[in-house]
């Protein structure tokens, strides 16, 4: 495979070969009646996935798992968070359905959506093949699931074969919100969106036979049913753009629950400048595939108690009352009773790859909590746009207007920025912004001759403002 590294020969004799690894199977999406199908045999829940490597005894695993991948992928322009939120997905994946929460009387999966938002040209595409690059090595291919949804019905039948968990990959979550908008995958996503921290067995999907059909008779035109034998699991990782991600969700998406139950976390962090990235440090395969064996190996409850019990009962009441200062009080209380949800999955994940246990530790709880706050920003972002795309182009034209700081943004600034019919649109979102009272507009005499120009102010600058300019009137 293009990419990987040269490894020497001791290292090289441990990773598997890679030729036969399977692109993604696509589903054609024909739904047509199948002649003598007999559903593959489901698999057994919770065997290992993890591929016979020999690994030499005198290898010790690594402290931990996330900090070791961060470092192995960390050689390109992509801000490291990236990594670490993509290989917390990995892990969840790996464990889910083995590990499960108990917080009080609240049971909880290891069931995590990972979305990460970056700009266009972000490298979000090579974010994911690093992390599949990673696995192999650690014979770890087939965790990831290489199956491409062509309808609804194959979702289900894909989940109802494999309940164990899987990582799912969407490259680009903006295309896969399109698919289920189309006609095949009519209901699919409500149903999708029930699996998340579901345990309970979905009702099989019963189809009935053809006019004259025998079903298991040659001949039959009856389509498979599609039988459940156990909860399924969903490990979602999946990249977009803010442009694209915003004009493709929907406020109904988001007070339905499908939205909230996504970790998302927008990335503008300034990249490295980087040329020419560096080969990939070999010598952590070996170890991150010792501490995997480790992880797999956990089974049964990690349990919410004691001391920590109140940590995070003291995290929960402050993270609410955050939530609930905000404009849209409703809807952010939705994203707030998911995120305490998250805030247990990411806290259980970050002790797994520490200590390969199921005793949770107040290291763990920290690296959660300041995960959780960058989730949380993104989060709080988003609700201001109300998940519209004209609510999108406002919170755009706030952010433009705060970063001009006191001195704000002048109308002639504005206009020519937007001319011709766009500028229409924008004075509706100004107006919008002043009545919110987001923003100030204020006259201020030019030096010369002419007339008083108008510069809009954000209200986080109002006191600079008042300091800097102080004989600017309101207008």
């Amino acid at each position: 495979m293009n990419g990987l590294p040269h490894t020497d020969p001791t290292v090289a004799s441990l990773v598997p070969d890679l030729a036969g690894f399977a692109d993604p199977v696509s589903d054609s999406g024909n739904d047509q009646p199948q002649q003598n199908v007999t559903p593959d045999p489901l698999p057994q829940q919770n065997q290992s996935i993890i591929e016979p490597l020999i690994l030499p005894d005198a290898t010790e695993p690594c402290s931990d798992f996330i900090s070791s991948y961060v470092t192995y992928a960390d050689r390109l322009e992509l801000p490291p968070i990236m990594h670490e939120l993509t290989a917390l997905t990995g892990i969840a994946a790996l464990v889910n359905g083995k590990i499960t929460i108990k917080n009080g009387g609240q049971r909880v999966s290891l069931d995590i959506w990972t979305l990460l938002i970056s700009s266009s040209g972000g490298g979000r595409n090579t974010l994911a093949s690093l992390f599949r690059e990673c696995l192999r090595s650690c014979g770890l291919a087939s965790l990831v699931s290489t199956e491409s949804w062509g309808s609804g019905m194959a979702m289900q039948e894909s989940f109802a074969k494999c309940p164990d968990a899987k990582l799912h990959v969407w490259e680009e979550m903006s295309a896969m919100m399109l698919k289920f908008q189309q006609r095949d995958f009519q209901g699919a996503l409500e149903w999708l969106t029930n699996l998340y921290d579901n345990f309970e067995i979905p009702p099989a999907v019963r189809y009935r036979a053809g006019k004259g059909s025998k079903p298991g008779k040659p001949g039959s035109n009856k389509t498979p049913d599609i039988v459940f034998t156990a909860p399924p699991r969903t490990n979602l990782l999946s990249l977009t753009s803010e442009a694209w991600f915003l004009d493709k969700t929907s406020e109904i998406q988001a007070k339905g629950g499908f939205t909230p139950r996504w970790c998302p976390l927008i990335v503008r962090e300034p990249g490295r400048f980087i040329a020419t990235p560096a080969e990939a440090d070999a010598s952590l395969l070996v170890p991150m595939t010792k501490k995997l064996r480790l992880i797999e190996g956990c089974r049964g409850e990690m349990r919410v108690e004691g001391a920590l019990q109140k940590e995070y009962q003291k995290w929960y009441e402050q993270m609410k009352r955050r939530f609930m200062a905000q404009p849209n009080a409703g809807l952010a209380e939705v994203f707030a009773n998911r995120h305490r949800v998250h805030f247990l999955k990411l806290w259980a994940l970050y002790e797994v790859s520490l200590s390969a246990s199921l005793n949770l530790s107040k290291a763990s709880f920290d690296r959660a909590v300041a995960m959780c706050r960058r989730i949380e920003e993104t989060i709080l972002t988003l609700l201001k746009t109300g998940f519209t795309s004209e609510g999108a182009e406002s919170y755009s034209l706030e952010e433009r207007i705060l970063a001009t700081g006191a001195t704000g943004l002048s109308q002639t600034e504005l206009c020519s920025s937007y001319r011709g019919g766009k500028f229409r649109d924008v004075k509706d979102r100004v107006s919008m912004l002043l009545s919110s009272g987001l923003i100030e507009c204020f006259e201020r005499k030019p030096t010369g001759r002419g007339r008083p120009a108008r510069f809009y102010v954000h209200r986080d600058h109002l006191d600079q403002h008042e300091k800097q300019f102080p004989d600017d009137k309101r207008a």
